[in-house]
C-alpha cells in the first residue's frame, strides 16, 4: 500500500486496533495448545473445519477463509472475492466488507489489494477481529498463501 491508497486515519486505526488484538490471540493459542508446533494439519473446506495433529493430541475447530497472498505480485485477495471458495466458508470476509460502509474504510471494498506481506497479516487480523475467531493459520502453497481464521476448539486426546 502506498500513500494515498486507502491509509485513511480510520483504516489505521482498524488495521492497529486489530493488529494488537489478534496478536494476543494468537499467542494465547500458541500458549494453550500450540498452535505454530503442530506436526501436521489439514482443513476441509466444504465443511468450514480444521485440525491440527500435535503428539498427544488434537485439535479440531471450525475455519473461515479469511483471504489469500500472492507473494510473487505482492497482492491481497479477500476470501469475499473468491468465488471458488464455498459461500459459507466467505462469511467472516463478507463481514469485513460490510464495513467498507464506514467512511474511511473504503479500502475493504477491492478485492484485491496491493501490499507487503506484513500487511496482508493484518487483513487477516481484521477479518478475526470483525468476525470474533480466535486467530488466523497462514497456509503456505506455491502460488499464494491462504489465510484461515479459526474458532471453537475441541481437544481430542490421544490413548
Amino acid at each position: 500500500m502506498t500513500e494515498g491508497s486507502g491509509l485513511t486515519p480510520e483504516f489505521t486505526q482498524l488495521l492497529v486496533e486489530s493488529f494488537v488484538e489478534t496478536k494476543a490471540k494468537q499467542e494465547r493459542a500458541a500458549e494453550k495448545w500450540g498452535l505454530g508446533s503442530s506436526r501436521e494439519w489439514s482443513a476441509d473446506l466444504a465443511q468450514g473445519t480444521i485440525t491440527f495433529d500435535f503428539p498427544d493430541y488434537t485439535l479440531h475447530g471450525r475455519c473461515q477463509f479469511l483471504g489469500s497472498y500472492a507473494p510473487e505480485a505482492s497482492t491481497w485477495l479477500w476470501g469475499w472475492a473468491n468465488e471458488s471458495i464455498p459461500a459459507p466458508m466467505r462469511h467472516a470476509a463478507l463481514q469485513v466488507r460490510a464495513l467498507a460502509e464506514r467512511p474511511g474504510l473504503e479500502l475493504l471494498a477491492e478485492p484485491k489489494v496491493g501490499v507487503r506481506a506484513d500487511i496482508a497479516d493484518d487483513f487477516a487480523s481484521i477479518a478475526v477481529e470483525v468476525a470474533g475467531l480466535d486467530g488466523w493459520y497462514r497456509v503456505p502453497a506455491a502460488r499464494s498463501n491462504a489465510y484461515l481464521g479459526f474458532t471453537g476448539f475441541d481437544v481430542e486426546p490421544h490413548d
